[in-house]
């Protein structure tokens, strides 16, 4: 679903671009079957020699070790690949959960 996505709007400018995306993804239910998909999809637009990714995942449902197993099963993420909590703190200078994120440069050898 997502690579059809990004096929069809490909022709728009960069901001029609970012909204219909933003809007989709909205209206998209979150379920890990769907990320998984949608991950694929942006491994086939990556340079496979070189590439940085960054996702952040903002569901209270996922912790880190879920976006960490599934970056693994996708993607061949380096050892020193960076993961973990995205949070706020509040005016009582608690922490609250926010999602996870997972990050990474990745350079052929």
């Amino acid at each position: 679903q997502f690579r059809e996505l990004l096929l069809n709007i490909q022709t728009n400018d960069m901001e029609t671009q970012h909204q219909i995306i933003k809007n989709t993804m909205k209206s998209w239910q979150v379920k890990t079957k769907q990320i998984d998909d949608m991950l694929k999809s942006v491994k086939e637009i990556l340079d496979p020699r070189e590439h940085i990714l960054l996702t952040n995942v903002y569901s209270l449902g996922f912790s880190t070790l879920v976006v960490e197993n599934l970056m693994n099963g996708i993607f061949d993420v380096p050892k020193n690949a960076e993961f973990g909590e995205i949070y706020l703190n509040d005016s009582f200078n608690k922490k609250l959960p926010l999602g996870v994120f997972h990050r990474y440069l990745y350079q052929e050898a």
